[in-house]
């Protein structure tokens, strides 16, 4: 997710591993940050995605015309 200002990166790496990344802008740190969630961290992870009913949301937003300053993803 990422736009005009600030910009996050997050990448499902396998065997319980993330790569994230962020910026105060444009996302120049390619690398990140390698974490590994303790079970209860994914738990509670996996309780907040439902609770936002991330299940239902769309692959993509787009906007009907061209907008320089927001957030996309």
């Amino acid at each position: 997710m990422g736009g005009f200002g600030a910009n996050w990166e997050v990448e499902y790496l396998g065997q319980g591993r993330l790569r994230y990344a962020y910026s105060d802008g444009p996302l120049v740190d390619q690398a990140g940050t390698l974490v590994e969630p303790t079970r209860a961290q994914w738990e509670h992870f996996w309780r907040e995605l439902s609770a936002i009913d991330v299940w239902e949301w769309a692959a993509e937003y787009l906007p009907e015309a061209q907008v320089l300053d927001s957030m996309c993803w």
